[in-house]
């Protein structure tokens, strides 16, 4: 639940590690989860709430105060010292130094945007500061504020399914092994056992709490997230629903959703294409990369580029990562479901000593993960042990978490598409071009026709498995437009009020023209019967982002992120 700001600052305290007066961060990726939202099962598109803003925007508040914020600010909070980066600037955005990425969906963007706006909050410089910008004066001589009493504007750089960079912070997305890889759960023994022990119990749930809901959803564990995620949004804004469902009964709820995310997300025993390549945690494998490329990127330019990294995205990369890293074998809490607002954080940090004007040798470098689990007050953000090297050693040698993280990564795209035997438009140029540079490695000796030829079969035979399996259950088709991502707009949705502050979006929206308005008539709240179809049939359904057209540019996670313009 949302909590007070200054409850959420105190939440950034270090719950145990070095002692914050002897170190110095020098870099961090943060990875977030998005804020409270519409559920996937309620009509029309995802929408970030007021409270999701609110949690986001706590959540950058708290990080300004661990890393941003002047002594002046801190003064009054419960914030673990020392922890300032070092040349980070304090009150205005510098873009070379701050990095957000996010994947392209509306609830997921819009979090990002809240979160910004806490980390860097509006300067009015005409108020605040006897040195205008340059930039900020006329001809004449007068001065113009920016917006909002100078609310700042900084880039988020969206991903799209046609961008080869989504595959660094959604690898499960478009990857037709993973999906493989799900059906066979569905079809296991051990799903079938749960869902049958279980069915009575969500029939049951169904009469108190799931009115409202497309008729052809399955009712069972087979959807054991989304009837939670339905639940729970119910709970949290309806009071009929907080009547008719015991928090016992959304606690089960939950431990049942954990429990299916894991394995769909988290099981590190199932194959897909090729033995042993635990398809099933490609999100995290992917992700494993790209939080490996920022740091590295930071290092090699001696702290002056990246000091801050920000990343926004679902829940598969959380639950994946905590299984690869081995946090989800010494500590149960891992396989649980992150709560909104979540976040993971790499520190890269060094032991002060006498030379702090320099930036420190990789030999010096220390590695940190971080994890707090939601916004409210009595989560405090905690260090935690990687790799299985005990619960009292939480910091690694940087040379120690870069061998550990590349023996868990895909640092490529054309392995990506290899792995996950993608149709992917950006895959065929990969597999045409097999033996560019592509950060490294070889073609394994198979020539780019053979390898096109070997992707078509393969392609083929995917397609093929998957008709069947829906013919022997009876799947059925449906069209679902309606969780697409609204073009513009504030956290409201398509209906952007003159008020609603938005940030720039690192590319330009596709047809910005054309968004149709969010309609809601009545209240589904209040138990709307009619709901547009979701197509949930009865295999399993993975999440995907709308199709839209896009660049397919810069895609190695070990590189430098794409330059932005500074103008507004």
């Amino acid at each position: 639940m949302f909590t007070t700001l200054a409850a959420a600052i105190a939440g950034l305290t270090l719950a145990h590690g070095a002692n914050a007066a002897n170190y110095t961060v020098h870099g961090s990726v943060i990875f977030s989860l998005y804020g409270d939202r519409t559920p996937n099962l309620a009509p029309g598109d995802y929408i970030l709430t007021s409270l999701g803003a609110q949690q986001l925007f706590a959540s950058g508040s708290a990080f300004r105060a661990r890393y941003i914020a002047s002594p002046a600010e801190n003064s009054s909070h419960n914030v673990t010292s020392g922890s300032t980066i070092p040349g980070i600037s304090t009150f205005d955005i510098d873009n070379s130094q701050i990095y957000v990425g996010s994947v392209d969906s509306y609830h997921t963007v819009n979090s990002a945007q809240a979160f910004l706006q806490g980390l860097y909050p509006p300067v009015g410089f005409l108020t605040s500061s006897p040195i205008l910008p340059s930039e900020s004066v006329l001809a004449n001589g007068s001065a113009i504020d920016y917006p909002l009493n100078g609310y700042q504007y900084c880039p988020i750089h969206t991903y799209r399914p046609t961008d080869p960079n989504l595959v660094w912070l959604a690898g499960d997305i478009n990857c037709e092994e993973y999906l493989l890889s799900a059906y066979e759960y569905y079809g296991s023994d051990e799903f079938t056992s749960r869902e049958t022990s279980t069915l009575a119990f969500y029939q049951d749930i169904a009469v108190r709490g799931l009115h409202g809901i497309p008729p052809d959803v399955i009712v069972g564990y087979y959807n054991a997230y989304d009837i939670y995620d339905y639940v729970n949004y119910g709970y949290t804004h309806n009071a009929s629903v907080r009547k008719n469902i015991s928090s016992d009964e959304l606690t089960q709820l939950r431990a049942l959703a954990s429990q299916q995310m894991f394995d769909l997300n988290g099981n590190k025993s199932a194959s897909g294409f090729t033995r042993g390549d635990m398809i099933r945690t490609i999100a995290g494998q992917t992700f494993a990369a790209r939080v490996l490329g920022l740091l590295q990127q930071h290092i090699d330019s001696q702290g002056v580029l990246g000091k801050l990294n920000i990343l926004f995205g679902d829940l598969e990369p959380f639950v994946a990562f905590f299984a690869l890293s081995g946090l989800s074998n010494v500590n149960s809490n891992f396989k649980g479901l992150p709560d909104f607002g979540s976040a993971m954080v790499f520190e890269v940090f060094s032991i002060d000593s006498s030379d702090n004007d320099s930036y420190p040798s990789e030999d010096d470098l220390w590695v940190r993960f971080l994890f707090r689990n939601g916004t409210s007050n009595d989560q405090n953000l905690i260090a935690y042990s990687l790799f299985g090297q005990g619960r009292s050693n939480t910091d690694m040698k940087w040379a120690d978490f870069r061998n550990q993280m590349t023996g868990i990564m895909i640092s490529r795209v054309r392995d990506w598409c290899a792995t996950c035997g993608s149709i992917s438009t950006f895959c065929a140029f990969y597999t045409a071009n097999s033996t560019s540079q592509d950060t490294g490695g070889s073609s394994h000796g198979i020539s780019p026709q053979v390898a096109g030829v070997i992707g078509a079969v393969v392609t083929l035979s995917v397609i093929g498995l998957a008709f069947v399996a829906m013919f022997l259950v009876g799947m059925r088709f449906h069209r679902s437009p309606s969780k697409q991502r609204s073009e513009l707009g504030g956290f409201k949705g398509a209906q952007k009020l003159a008020s609603d502050a938005d940030l720039t979006s690192g590319r330009a929206p596709d047809g910005a023209g054309a968004t149709k308005g969010h309609e809601r008539v009545g209240s589904w709240e209040l138990g709307e019967s009619k709901a547009e179809e979701r197509g949930f049939g009865a295999l399993y359904k993975p999440r995907s982002l709308p199709p839209q057209d896009g660049d397919d540019i810069s895609v190695d996670p070990l590189g430098e992120p794409v330059k932005v313009d500074d103008r507004v």
